[in-house]
């Protein structure tokens, strides 16, 4: 999960915050179409709301959000309906918390074939890492866990500084269907 689009209905309105997110370690091109957030009939104003400005009036924003970025949006249209929460009809949900394991239970875990996913960026990988830890940066993990972990049955520990990055590689190889996947959190190195 790189980027996330977030709309929010601003009520007694027709208007809609629009909110993109980059969660990646690169700049991420970003676009959406009005009508499909829910603005119908013409567009009236959009605010940049960062930069505190109004931009050009278009059926669409495109715009591209800096690593680890927000970008900001009101957007007055004729009228708004509403739109579905996407998190409310994907067949996967976040949980709320995870359940942490030890460095014995991880231990426990290697020895009976789990892969050691530090999910840390490359270069503190080079500077330092567990016995046998394979690096996949959290930012990329969507891409590389195939060719590191075909199985989606197979046993996958994973790890970074503070837990943050972890916790999101974990949620997204939930996500992508992987059934065996444990969060050892942060790890000082």
């Amino acid at each position: 999960m790189l980027g996330e689009v977030w709309v929010k209905e601003l009520y007694g309105s027709n208007q809609k915050a629009i909110a993109f997110l980059n969660r990646s370690e690169k700049a991420l091109n970003m676009e959406l179409l009005l009508k499909d957030a829910g603005m119908c009939g013409r567009i009236l104003s959009i605010r940049n709301l960062c930069e505190r400005c109004d931009i050009e009036v278009t059926d669409n924003i495109n715009i591209t959000v800096n690593p680890h970025g927000t970008a900001v949006f009101r957007i007055k249209s004729e009228s708004v309906v509403s739109v579905p929460d996407i998190n409310e009809v994907l067949e996967y949900k976040k949980p709320k918390d995870i359940a942490k394991i030890s460095l014995d239970k991880a231990n426990e875990l290697i020895a009976d074939g789990a892969v050691l996913l530090d999910v840390r960026s490359a270069d503190e990988y080079k500077n330092g890492h567990l016995d046998g830890a394979v690096n996949a940066p959290y930012t990329e993990i969507h891409v590389a866990v195939s060719s590191l972990v075909p199985d989606k049955e197979q046993k996958i520990i994973v790890y970074c500084t503070t837990g943050k990055r972890s916790s999101q590689a974990k949620y997204t190889l939930d996500y992508m269907g992987y059934k065996n996947v444990h969060y050892l959190g942060g790890i000082e190195l």
